[in-house]
Formats: C-alpha cells, sequence, structure tokens
C-alpha cells in the first residue's frame, strides 16, 4: 500500500510541476534594444554605400520590398541589388522610428525616414521622404534578422 500511495504522489507531482515551470520573461527592452542597434548599424553602412550589411542582418530568404520596383528575393540577391544602387548612388538617410514592437520571436520596426540619393555621375540630388516596416525574426543564438523590408516613398 505504502508502494502505491509513494507512486501516485511521484506521478501527481511528475504532472504539477512542469505546470508549475514558467517560461522565461522576455526582455523587450533588451529586444528593443538589439533591433535599434541593427537600425543604426544599417544606417552607417547605407551612409557608408556598404550593401555587405544586408548579408549581415538578413536571413536568406528575405524579402525585400522597394517603391515601384519588383521584390527582391533573397539575401545575395538584396546585397548584389545594393551594391548595384550604391556604385551609382550616394545614399544621405535618417530614420525615425515609432518604439519598435515585440511579439514573441517576431519584432516590427516602423517609422519615416528622409533621404538624399545623389547620384554619383554628378547629378542633382534627388531628395526623398517615406515610411518603412522592417520585420525582424529570433534565430536560435536569441540575435535578430530581417525577414522582410518595405519602403514607399511620399509623391
Amino acid at each position: 500500500m505504502r508502494r502505491f500511495a509513494a507512486g501516485l504522489l511521484v506521478a501527481g507531482l511528475c504532472l504539477l510541476l512542469p505546470a508549475c515551470a514558467t517560461k522565461p520573461t522576455p526582455d523587450i527592452a533588451r529586444d528593443r534594444a538589439a533591433i535599434d542597434g541593427l537600425r543604426q548599424r544599417i544606417r552607417d553602412a547605407e551612409l557608408a554605400g556598404d550593401a555587405s550589411v544586408f548579408g549581415q542582418v538578413a536571413v536568406a530568404d528575405v524579402v525585400v520590398m522597394p517603391p515601384g520596383a519588383a521584390p527582391i528575393q533573397g539575401r545575395d540577391a538584396t546585397v548584389k541589388a545594393m551594391e548595384g544602387f550604391f556604385r551609382n548612388f550616394e545614399l544621405r538617410i535618417d530614420y525615425t522610428a515609432a518604439p519598435v514592437q515585440v511579439r514573441g520571436d517576431t519584432a516590427i520596426d516602423h517609422g519615416t525616414f528622409t533621404q538624399s540619393i545623389v547620384p554619383r555621375n554628378g547629378g542633382a540630388p534627388q531628395p526623398g521622404a517615406g515610411s518603412y516596416l522592417w520585420v525582424y525574426r529570433r534565430m536560435p543564438d536569441g540575435s535578430w534578422q530581417q525577414t522582410h523590408a518595405i519602403w514607399n516613398t511620399k509623391p
């Protein structure tokens, strides 16, 4: 009888203990700071004309949707497209971000930007402004990588 009671106690504890376990509390402030850091890293690379950053901050199957153009599919295609852009233009850009939204393993960075695109062949700078929406996924190591980059420009 004692063995039976002890067995029931062990079985009950095995059932109850997982219910008492809690998931680690996400550190939203740390996640937002990480995304803010990625935005700054991208901006710094854009100002320097360095397309390699897009190969470092995006997932392999990233989807990039620039205004007035077909979507760019994949990290390698994105880097290649940006290399072509930076060969022909200097980009001066500033972002104004809304608070980053974090929902589990997905984060959304959105806001506005002002820019000046300066042709390297000496043409007149092209000022512009618009909105952006970048989606990130948390990787197994806890880092964040961009899955979608979408922006539009004001007419």
